[in-house]
């Protein structure tokens, strides 16, 4: 018996292998994203909810994923200590959030692979996080990936370790925040939304409302993992199951009654983190109440804006989602990260006004000792690839600060900001947001079409770093390739 499951462990894992070397080659075919010309003119969907700017309205955040956490491999850990000892203070985001494979969920021997949960891993997950005395401020949330629910066989398996270590506020904490912010009108949503979390395990959310109330942010995490867990390579894909989608359905339905009762016009901002891209799950899933009602058109007409994931560890891949079935022509993007655990890669995020920007980073530059590369994380204007129809597009002509946050191990000297190539100028330092740099202009010069913006930064020690960004102030977007779509939408065509 037992030289059987070693040949059939052994089979499944080949098969694995076999599988990432197809899907690894298939996607060197496809670039990253190229531009279209012309783009198309995005026009925002709620009129009424456009706000007045307001300069002090920034949040930053940051996301890694797939550290494949191992007892086998050391360098894991490492990396994982560096990442929170060193990267996060110098970043100072306002949350984290892991979206998944956090643990490598593998015992290995000789000539053998076995799916199980390590419990020293997760162990050794909490101490690290706690060791940085980074929890509290900023949040931490965590979502769970297929390597973390590998041999899982229900939701209350007693193998299942993730629940016991994870770092998304437990049932106490959320007591204690309902008990604390129950007579605040403006948490009365968060409320609704925290104590969903006590009800199942599928998704979980959390709410950020800005200082002034004009701007409102949710992360969103569904854990699309199947149970039992699936090992081999049928492991790689999600499962979108009917009680999820019910559930989901009735999280937004609340969510649009409660802004009614209260009679908000904050603008709304939804980021959507799971563990595995839409490529590999059956977006097509209808909703049982709703046969009509699938998926994919589900996200696309929801305020959800963009998709965060990891799962593929190759390389960052940028997609745009629409479905036919909806009127809204931008769609979505989704914003696959590659891993953290063998390309070092960790994300910034930021939402500045109600405009969500973001920036991919490697460690082993960020950290580097003699050339270490600043992050250049541009907020204002946009970069024109990455708009979306909700958000407050008729906002852009009215913000008149170019905004630029640098996240930097050397002392920054000079940071320039040029735009089509006009002569340099300077940017300062912000005296209220740390890491922002800011320059006024007149965004009417720039009122049509696209442009483009450079920023320049000077380190102390004289390294010079250039990023050039392309922006539009009138909604115009440039589309990613028609080849990059696809790839995400290939199995519609299937």
């Amino acid at each position: 018996m037992k030289i059987h499951l070693f040949f059939v462990d052994l089979f499944q894992s080949y098969c694995s292998c076999f599988l990432l070397v197809i899907i690894f080659f298939l996607t060197l075919l496809f670039p990253l994203y190229l531009p279209e010309p012309g783009g198309i003119k995005l026009q925002p969907q709620n009129e009424a909810n456009q706000v007045e700017i307001d300069t002090n309205e920034l949040k930053w955040f940051t996301q890694v994923t797939d550290t494949h956490l191992s007892l086998y491999n050391q360098t894991s850990f490492d990396l994982f200590e560096q990442f929170c000892h060193k990267v996060l203070p110098l970043i100072k985001p306002f949350g984290v959030i892991h979206t998944g494979d956090i643990v490598s969920g593998v015992v290995r021997s000789f000539l053998r692979r076995k799916n199980q949960q390590e419990l020293e891993e997760w162990k050794k997950y909490k101490q690290v996080i706690e060791d940085s005395k980074i929890l509290g401020d900023p949040f931490w949330l965590d979502l769970r990936g297929n390597h973390d629910s590998s041999a899982i066989l229900s939701m209350n398996d007693t193998q299942d370790y993730f629940y016991s270590y994870l770092h998304t506020p437990n049932k106490e904490d959320e007591e204690k925040e309902n008990e604390k912010e129950k007579d605040q009108e403006k948490e009365k949503l968060s409320n609704v939304v925290n104590s969903k979390q006590t009800q199942h395990k599928l998704f979980h959310s959390k709410e950020i409302v800005f200082q002034n109330n004009r701007f409102c942010l949710t992360f969103l995490t569904l854990d699309l993992n199947p149970y039992p867990s699936i090992s081999g390579p049928l492991g790689f894909y999600g499962q979108i199951n009917g009680t999820l989608l019910n559930d989901l359905e009735a999280f937004f339905q609340q969510r649009k009654e409660n802004k009614k009762s209260r009679q908000s016009k904050c603008h709304e901002s939804v980021l959507l983190f799971t563990h595995q891209p839409m490529f590999f799950l059956d977006t097509n899933t209808k909703f049982p109440k709703d046969p009509s009602l699938d998926f994919k058109t589900f996200l696309v007409n929801s305020p959800i804006t963009f998709i965060l994931n990891g799962h593929y560890h190759q390389r960052n891949i940028y997609s745009r989602i629409w479905s036919s079935n909806s009127d809204d022509r931008s769609g979505l993007i989704e914003l696959e990260l590659a891993d953290f655990g063998h390309k070092q890669h960790f994300r910034v995020f930021a939402i500045d006004n109600g405009f969500f920007s973001f920036a991919d980073s490697d460690m082993r530059e960020f950290l580097h000792e003699r050339n270490p590369e600043p992050i250049i994380l541009i907020t204002n204007p946009k970069d024109s690839r990455f708009l979306v129809s909700k958000e407050p597009i008729s906002n852009l002509i009215n913000f008149e600060q170019i905004r630029v946050l640098i996240f930097a191990t050397q002392e920054i000297e000079k940071v320039q900001f040029s735009i089509d190539s006009q002569t340099l100028r300077d940017l300062r330092l912000s005296n209220k947001i740390s890491h922002l740099y800011l320059a006024e202009y007149n965004p009417k010069d720039y009122s049509t079409g696209i442009h483009n913006l450079t920023i320049r930064v000077i380190d102390q020690s004289g390294n010079t770093f250039v990023k050039n960004q392309q922006f539009s102030l009138d909604g115009t977007t440039i589309y990613f390739s028609q080849v990059t779509r696809d790839l995400a939408t290939i199995k519609e065509r299937n």
